[in-house]
């Protein structure tokens, strides 16, 4: 198990980690720590996060993710779906007076960021609203419409807000 997880095969640390999710994540800790420290695999550190918290893993670890390094307890960290900022936006975005397809992508698109980020969180820091419209706005920009920010109203009253978020946004979904 362990010498796949430091492959560089992609598909074979996938496979380790599928292995280490069934079976007891702590005979596997020190090995865990290490891939975590390594910087590169962000998507896969974030697996085996997820996997730590599954077990709850009541151990400090330290990682590295994004270019930033996290000290965390596995098991007290909540959930990216499960997280109240998350779901308030998700709630806000069912109530949007827009095409079934276009929610469908912005929900997506708030998901991939929620996974890319975690332990952080795009969120935190704007008014869910504000969030839910710059996610209307890039699903309509993923189906390639046209859009401009004035038709946005909490997107045109906050330029700032609007041109940091959706430049974080941008870097995010090209990592």
């Amino acid at each position: 198990v362990v010498e796949l997880l430091f492959s560089d095969n992609e598909d074979a640390i996938f496979a380790s980690i599928g292995k280490i999710a069934h079976l007891n994540a702590r005979d596997y800790i020190s090995d865990i720590k290490k891939f975590l420290l390594d910087n590169k695999h962000d998507n896969f550190k974030t697996i085996l996060i997820f996997i730590l918290m599954e077990q709850k893993y009541d151990k400090e670890i330290t990682f590295i993710k994004n270019g930033h390094t996290y000290q965390v307890i596995p098991s007290n960290l909540t959930e990216p779906f499960e997280e109240k900022e998350y779901l308030d936006v998700v709630d806000i975005l069912k109530h949007y007076n827009e095409a079934p397809s276009v929610i469908d992508i912005a929900n997506e698109i708030l998901n991939t960021l929620q996974v890319r980020c975690f332990p952080e969180s795009v969120i935190e820091g704007y008014s869910h609203e504000f969030v839910a419209e710059i996610l209307i706005f890039f699903a309509h920009m993923h189906l390639q419409e046209e859009v401009h920010v004035k038709d946005y109203e909490l997107l045109k009253n906050n330029p700032n807000d609007t041109n940091e978020l959706l430049n974080k946004i941008k870097e995010i979904l090209m990592a």
